[in-house]
């Protein structure tokens, strides 16, 4: 972790790309419309944090504790969400194109109206997740039974 990058998120700065917040403590931070794109968010505690809105096309969130993080109408083309725990998140509307979710743990988690098209979500857990009006097209890993 950056310690300036970590300085400039607690103080609200918006552009936030390519920082490195790997492990940084972030719980229920306000990171809403955020630039987060390419920043590493590895092992980042983000519980309960606001990513609403953000654009983090290539973040790296893998093994980040998302549980109960309102992500709503985010940016997440291309993210590393490998090992995440997204558990209860609020994932609506987001765009997780091309994510890869492999590992994650998304039980309860709200996807609906979301786009996961080329996602990969091999081993992932979606007990009790929902997926209402999701785009799933082309998924690998993960069989859907509706």
């Amino acid at each position: 972790m950056n310690e300036d990058d970590y300085n400039r998120a607690l103080n609200g700065d918006n552009n936030l790309s390519g920082a490195d917040l790997s492990n940084a403590d972030l719980r229920e931070e306000n990171l809403s419309n955020a630039n987060l794109s390419n920043a590493d968010l590895s092992n980042a505690d983000l519980r309960e944090a606001n990513l609403a809105h953000v654009q983090a096309i290539g973040v790296d969130l893998s093994n980040a504790d998302l549980r109960e993080a309102k992500m709503g109408g985010a940016n997440l083309r291309e993210a590393n969400l490998r090992g995440a725990d997204l558990r209860k998140g609020k994932l609506f509307q987001t765009y997780l194109i091309n994510a890869d979710l492999r590992g994650a743990d998304l039980r309860k988690a709200i996807l609906e109206e979301s786009n996961l098209e080329g996602a990969d979500l091999t081993d992932a857990n979606t007990e009790k997740a929902k997926f209402k009006d999701t785009i799933l097209k082309d998924v690998k890993g993960h069989t859907f039974i509706f």
